[in-house]
């Protein structure tokens, strides 16, 4: 897409270039309207961004039916859902960046909202845990890794872009609400090694840094992540007041 919408009465919010950056919309100190990729980065309109790094595309929200699929691949992927999302984000990541110069097969998960802390969140965790978890094919379902990496790269090729981490969050929190919600919810889309308390368990701040992330957006769960105490190592001490509330500590202490 390289010409603003004619029947739009302003350019996309945030477009994606061919090289997978991000750009938002913002203004210059003239007050005009531009698109930046950052503080203190260059700035164009429109039509010299597109001449300077096009074809571009709009930044859009998830069809329906994607939204469809990627809900129906977590239920059906069940308490291995959270490892075989994870495991699948790591191989989209690695995939895109075995393929440098190659922009047609190249791409980005993070250009839909570049430096929001829920694209630091799923970096970190794909590069991380994903490829961990990816050596360990008893805590992810394979069916569920290809289905959740069709959803993502629908998202992410074509002639629109749609945000992929807190697009997640979103729908991870709302399959999860479907189920209880909070804790409740987790325990049904997280296998044992994710659940606090687990003597075999991932690293407490391990734990937090996924729960936070994908439940950021759960009607029930997020202040509950602040009265669960992810150190606990017993059952029965998980349940107390070992974080400050919603608000005094950013996403989660991370």
């Amino acid at each position: 897409m390289t010409d603003t919408p004619e029947s739009a009465a302003m350019p996309p919010s945030r477009v994606v270039d061919a090289k997978h950056t991000g750009w938002y919309l913002t203004r210059d100190a003239e007050g005009a309207i531009v698109y930046s990729c950052g503080y203190g980065k260059p700035t164009y309109d429109y039509a010299a961004l597109a001449e300077a790094f096009g074809p571009l595309r709009p930044v859009v929200p998830p069809s329906e039916e994607s939204s469809a699929e990627l809900r129906r691949v977590i239920n059906a992927a069940g308490n291995k859902a959270v490892g075989s999302l994870l495991v699948a984000l790591s191989e989209v990541a690695l995939d895109f960046a075995k393929k440098p110069g190659k922009p047609e097969y190249s791409g980005s998960l993070i250009a839909g909202r570049e430096g929001s802390w829920e694209a630091e969140r799923l970096t970190s965790l794909a590069w991380s845990i994903g490829l961990d978890l990816a050596d360990r094919p008893k805590r992810f379902d394979r069916a569920a890794v290809d289905g959740f990496k069709a959803v993502l790269l629908s998202w992410v090729t074509g002639d629109n872009y749609t945000e992929v981490a807190e697009t997640l969050a979103w729908k991870f929190s709302s399959v999860a609400d479907e189920h209880g919600g909070g804790i409740r919810g987790w325990a049904v889309l997280a296998d044992g090694p994710f659940q606090p308390g687990n003597r075999f368990a991932h690293p407490p701040e391990t734990i937090e840094r996924v729960y936070s992330w994908l439940m950021s957006v759960t009607h029930d769960g997020y202040e509950g992540l602040y009265e669960y105490d992810f150190s606990a190592t017993t059952p029965g001490a998980m349940y107390k007041p070992a974080m400050p509330k919603k608000g005094s500590a950013g996403d989660g202490g991370v």
